[in-house]
């Protein structure tokens, strides 16, 4: 709870800038780069205009983190107890690193059920200014007053608008994540403790040192992005639950290949 909040704090500014430069109109865009955006937003709506949305990610975090560690872990065991049936043996081998990265795609499959209704109030909230002149009163008052406006203008499957994009994004960002992070977490161990590498009884379940725990979740936090990002689907997803004009993600993709 508490990680999910420092989360929030430090980096939903940033994700602010980036949602409102990936969302601003091609032909006319509002922004000529990050600082002029974050220059904008602080002149017209103040230091909280770069926490728009906040709420959404705070409160989510608890569930988001929740359901991801949940149904990774859950994965692992069932793979474990798959291939000890197959095998026909009591001992729990170590996943490959194929093994882990299915363990990975399932994991943001389904967290993107959880994920998908968090960041479409977030992106409402950050993209509020863009739909009003500057300086006019913003049409949601918090978070909760835009989960009120969308349920009863659009139903209840609106916040799951976009879940397409979500679940492009999540599906092989988690899977990059949590390979990266077993392969590093199990090689700086066995850095650490030599004669743990030849102790394969204790190779499916060992403790790493808080140092080994955070290299290895930087790096694969590194690994989360920089596979990700280029695909593009975190913009998709963001106009696709932006704007009306997009029924679906499919929908923007084709408007976008039209385009280009």
């Amino acid at each position: 709870m508490c990680g999910g909040i420092s989360t929030s704090l430090v980096g939903h500014p940033f994700d602010t800038m980036k949602v409102r430069l990936q969302t601003q109109p091609v032909d006319n865009p509002i922004y000529s780069g990050v600082v002029d955006c974050f220059r904008k937003t602080i002149k017209n709506e103040g230091i909280l205009g770069v926490y728009k949305g906040v709420g959404s990610p705070m409160i989510g975090q608890m569930f988001y983190s929740g359901t991801v560690w949940m149904s990774y872990y859950q994965s692992v065991n069932l793979l474990k107890k798959r291939r000890q049936e197959q095998t026909g043996s009591s001992f729990v081998p170590r996943l490959k690193p194929k093994d882990l990265y299915l363990c990975g795609m399932v994991t943001g499959a389904v967290a993107s059920f959880a994920d998908s209704p968090m960041d479409y109030l977030k992106s409402k909230m950050q993209l509020d200014v863009n739909q009003n002149n500057p300086g006019a009163a913003p049409r949601y008052r918090n978070v909760f007053h835009c989960a009120r406006v969308v349920l009863r203008e659009h139903g209840v499957r609106a916040p799951w608008h976009g879940i397409t994009g979500t679940m492009l994004r999540n599906v092989p960002s988690l899977a990059n994540f949590f390979v990266t992070y077993e392969y590093l977490k199990f090689e700086l161990h066995c850095r650490e403790n030599p004669a743990f590498i030849h102790d394969l009884a204790s190779h499916h379940r060992f403790v790493v040192s808080t140092e080994t725990s955070l290299v290895a979740g930087g790096l694969a936090g590194l690994a989360y992005w920089v596979f990700t990002y280029p695909t593009l689907s975190n913009p998709v997803c963001r106009r696709t639950r932006s704007s009306p004009t997009y029924a679906s993600t499919t929908t923007l993709w084709t408007v976008r290949a039209n385009c280009t």
